[in-house]
């Protein structure tokens, strides 16, 4: 006998001969994914690497090595994985994919995307690279595009409908598959069924019988107009059925004198993430920008004849002006992307095992406790639509109340976060608590206690919080410029009599107050998850990030002081924050990167592991995940092996210095890389000359590979000016180039680890997760 048990969808096996048994798999089953093929692509990346590796379970690590790799995508599957789905002769998987989306296009009203773009265009005889799921990353399969130079103008381009996930950023709600209470409390899920050999090989030859027991409500989806519990049909065909929410179901497989039989109930885990850059995949846009590679609108539909060449910075320019020419996110406004850690821990969990997910995903880059969990942030980059909305709405936490409560009055949930001073009077009067200053009718159910009044328990909650309280950014600034700039400090936490604050007054003064008001904004944060809200397991299933801070080169030395990867704005003599942007490791006697590293690891970190284990009491369901931090040695913003990658012929980066404009332009022009070394480079590709684009070291896009693995697990400046290439206002009136404001630069995307990074991050996170939801079975 055949047992496949998990916690909440079993399959058991009832009577099988040992000739055959039936497989189950939940479709859709990370539910976050509007569409199946979306899912079904990490599914195949799993079973393509579990099936050539003797039946080893690939990390999602090596899941997201496979995803930007040419040759998995463009040469046959082995046939085991081949026969999984249906195939006497192998596919490739990127003929696998597009046959999926065909069906959806034509059977789902999908929307078609880059892929369908791509082979469009290799049938015109034009460039198709520019917009394959490999350059551009797997996430771009998620979101619509263009199909025709017509299409360049439809506002439909844009529409958060159209995104094949769940979020809708158009409402601030997970209402995009169905409406939200369709997609938080479904009434029942689909499985496809297949039947198997001894060595769990799909059988493709004779005909299989199949039978459902109906009196459930479950019935046949595939094939399509069967009324009846029993079918007929080749073993080779996709049988798909539908089980409802908390139904036990037998399934009965006869094939010749064959028979098998299971019994399938499905169940369905609740994860919630919320926090701030490092969760919400700040840095990583699903869909990179779309910059100009020529000014011939016969290669390329978006092309006008103008210069494809930043007059400002040499750099890349936009295609056009417009919206869809921008980065695009899952959420805009929030810089929320597919890449994040916290998505691709849940998504994980449903490829791994048999039971369905429903993701919650609220984080946003910028967010603090204050302004960003508990009251309003408009995020990163501004938007009509959000900025126009209840204060609930832009709240992390009043957001979750309003999905997850039977009824929500977020009414009284403040317009602005509290302000300094009214934190500091809080704190000190002991008002910094719900029923004080903070609203106790916001942060809980309609009419009812606090904890209760759920539509459903959750099952794990990410949260990732606390750098931005502290001023992450700023220490950051601080380096690059010097302190005191723009509000840019260094985190001291020392008194003013300690020799340190001597000539660091203001850092230590800063430093002091951020730290008291954290102690206090974690407490409230502890407080609120602990008994405002509800979890299957009773004491809160909570997963912490700690702040990994790679400030150190391939060789294992601190980031040299200049401006190597930094070089962007030396062009910008116009910017409004006219500062020499350089990083130096000394300031006044103090060394910039020694103190930054050592308050996050010391201190920031601490306090969070704090948070899982409060003035030393061990809490079994709060655990702060530390194990990725050791990925991220040696892997700093300035890592490079370009020199290597080159076989040789780069200059060794990082360089050291500040080089000027004109030094800059003179190294550059003499460099020209292909290959590997593309992706290694920490230099900012310049156009020479303007009208033609003869660009070096490299093309901006025909060359960049945008999440490639890399030496370094942090978003350069230099490069996040021409993937994210973010502007002020979501709506973009002119060709040029997104504006990188200094401020900006050193949060939003710069500094933030890559999509590489997020899977090193995923995969603890995953191990964690597994091993609370096992505890149950």
């Amino acid at each position: 006998m055949k047992y496949v048990l998990a916690a909440v969808l079993t399959f058991a096996t009832i009577a099988s001969s040992f000739a055959i048994s039936i497989s189950s798999e939940v479709e859709r089953g990370f539910r976050y994914f509007k569409y199946n093929s979306d899912f079904e692509l990490q599914r195949l990346v799993f079973k393509s690497f579990q099936n050539t590796h003797g039946g080893q379970k690939p990390s999602i690590y090596q899941i997201d090595e496979m995803l930007g790799s040419i040759d998995w995508w463009y040469n046959p599957m082995d046939q085991k994985t081949a026969a999984w789905y249906g195939h006497n002769q192998a596919p490739r998987p990127i003929d696998l994919l597009e046959e999926w989306r065909k069906q959806e296009i034509a059977e789902e009203q999908r929307a078609p995307g880059y892929l369908e773009l791509s082979r469009i265009l290799r049938a015109k005889g034009m460039t198709e690279w520019e917009y394959d799921p490999v350059r551009m990353g797997w996430a771009s399969l998620l979101f619509p595009a263009h199909q025709s130079p017509s299409d360049l103008g439809n506002v439909k381009l844009i529409n958060s409908e159209r995104v094949a996930v769940c979020w809708n950023r158009g409402e601030q709600s997970h209402t995009n598959c169905g409406g939200l209470n369709t997609y938080l409390v479904p009434n029942g899920h689909n499985v496809f069924v297949r039947a198997i050999d001894g060595a769990d090989t799909r059988l493709l030859s004779g005909q299989c019988s199949w039978e459902i027991d109906s009196a459930n409500g479950a019935k046949f989806i595939r094939p399509k107009n069967v009324t009846g519990p029993q079918v007929q049909l080749a073993c080779s065909d996709e049988v798909l059925i539908f089980i409802p929410t908390g139904k036990e179901v037998k399934v009965k497989l006869e094939r010749s004198a064959d028979s098998a039989e299971i019994v399938v109930k499905i169940g369905d885990q609740l994860v919630v993430g919320f926090g701030d850059s490092f969760s919400s995949g700040e840095g990583n846009p699903d869909v990179p920008a779309k910059l100009a590679w020529t000014s011939d609108n016969n290669q390329d539909w978006a092309a006008d004849g103008t210069s494809i060449v930043d007059e400002t910075t040499n750099g890349p320019i936009r295609k056009a002006a417009g919206d869809y020419f921008a980065a695009q996110w899952i959420d805009r406004s929030c810089h929320r992307s597919a890449y994040s850690y916290q998505l691709r821990s849940a998504l994980y969990l449903a490829v791994q095992y048999p039971y369905a997910i429903t993701f919650l995903n609220y984080a946003c880059s910028g967010a603090e406790v204050n302004g960003g969990l508990f009251y309003p942030l408009q995020g990163p980059e501004y938007t009509s639509n959000k900025a126009s909305m209840d204060a609930f709405r832009k709240a992390q936490i009043p957001s979750l109340l309003n999905e997850l409560c039977e009824k929500y009055d977020g009414d009284d949930v403040r317009d602005t976060p509290l302000s300094v001073a009214e934190e500091i009077k809080a704190i000190a009067s002991g008002r910094y608590k719900f029923g004080g200053v903070i609203s106790d009718r916001a942060y809980r159910c309609a009419n009812q206690p606090a904890g209760k009044g759920l539509k459903r328990p959750i099952d794990l909650l990410y949260v990732s919080i606390g750098g931005n309280d502290m001023g992450f950014s700023r220490w950051i600034m601080a380096a690059i410029t010097a302190e005191g700039k723009l509000g840019s400090f260094f985190p001291i936490l020392k008194e003013d009599t300690d020799s340190a604050c001597k000539n660091h007054q203001l850092s230590c003064r800063e430093t002091r107050r951020r730290w008291k008001t954290l102690g206090a904004r974690f407490a409230l944060l502890r407080d609120f998850i602990d008994n405002r809200l509800a979890f299957t397991r009773g004491l809160a299933p909570v997963l912490l990030f700690t702040y990994p801070l790679p400030v150190r080169d391939t060789n294992g030395d601190y980031c040299p002081a200049g401006n190597s990867g930094m070089t962007v704005f030396v062009g910008r003599p116009s910017a409004p924050e006219p500062v020499k942007v350089c990083l130096s490791r000394t300031q006044k006697g103090l060394d910039t990167l020694d103190t930054i590293v050592d308050f996050t690891e010391n201190s920031l970190n601490k306090a969070i592991e704090n948070l899982a284990s409060p003035d030393g009491y061990r809490r079994p369901a709060w655990q702060a995940v530390t194990a990725y931090k050791s990925e991220f040695d040696d892997r700093g913003f300035c890592a490079s092996k370009v020199k290597e990658a080159s076989g040789g012929s780069a200059p060794d980066e990082p360089f050291a210095g500040c080089k000027t404009a004109s030094q800059i332009a003179t190294l550059v022009k003499t460099l020209s890389f292909s290959g590997p070394a593309v992706q290694e480079t920490l230099h900012l590709p310049s156009g020479f000359p303007t009208p033609t684009g003869n660009w070096r070291p490299f093309d901006p896009v025909l060359d960049y590979m945008p999440y490639a693995h890399r030496s370094r697990l942090l978003r350069t400046m230099n490069e996040t000016d021409f993937l994210v290439n973010k502007l002020d206002s979501a709506v973009q009136g002119s060709k040029a180039s997104g504006f990188l404001s200094l401020k900006d630069a050193a949060v939003y995307g710069a500094f933030h680890p890559t999509g590489e990074a997020h899977a090193f991050v995923a995969d603890e996170f995953f191990a964690k997760s597994e091993d609370i939801l096992n505890r149950s079975r």
